[in-house]
C-alpha cells in the first residue's frame, strides 16, 4: 500500500486568517481526503498538533473523519532521562471495530536519532 504524509496538516492553512476559516478549510479538506484515500487505495496518514486540552488545533473533523486515532504520549519534563525520551502509543480510535488502547512505546536513541521499540509495560 502506498501512503501519503501530512506533518502537521494545519500547516495548510497556515495563511488562512481566522479560526473558523481554517476550521472550515482543514473540514472540508479532512472529507476529502477521506474520499481520496478510498478511492485511490492509499492510506493517508495526517499527524495533528492538539491544543492545551488535548484535542486537535483548529479542526475536530480531522479526527472524526480517521479510521484510526494514534495519540503519543511523552513526559517532556521528567527528571528521568529514560522516560523523558519514550513516546507511548495508545490507539483511542480503530474503525469500524478494530481495539483500542495501549499499543507500544518507543525510546528515542539520541546517539543514532532513531525510534526503538521499547519492550516495558504502560
Amino acid at each position: 500500500m502506498n501512503y501519503v504524509f501530512f506533518e502537521p496538516i494545519q500547516d495548510i492553512s497556515a495563511n488562512l486568517a481566522g479560526e473558523e476559516s481554517k476550521e472550515q478549510f482543514l473540514a472540508d479538506l479532512s472529507v476529502r481526503l477521506s474520499k481520496l484515500a478510498a478511492e485511490l487505495g492509499v492510506g493517508i496518514v495526517t499527524i495533528g498538533h492538539t491544543n492545551d486540552d488535548g484535542a486537535v488545533k483548529y479542526c475536530r473533523m480531522i479526527e472524526q473523519r480517521a479510521s484510526v486515532v494514534v495519540e503519543l504520549l511523552r513526559d517532556k519534563m521528567s527528571e528521568d532521562p529514560d522516560e523523558r525520551n519514550t513516546t507511548k502509543l495508545l490507539v483511542t480510535k480503530n474503525r469500524p471495530v478494530g481495539p483500542t488502547g495501549f499499543a507500544g512505546q518507543l525510546k528515542f536513541n539520541p546517539e543514532t536519532f532513531v525510534l526503538e521499540q521499547k519492550y516495558a509495560e504502560f
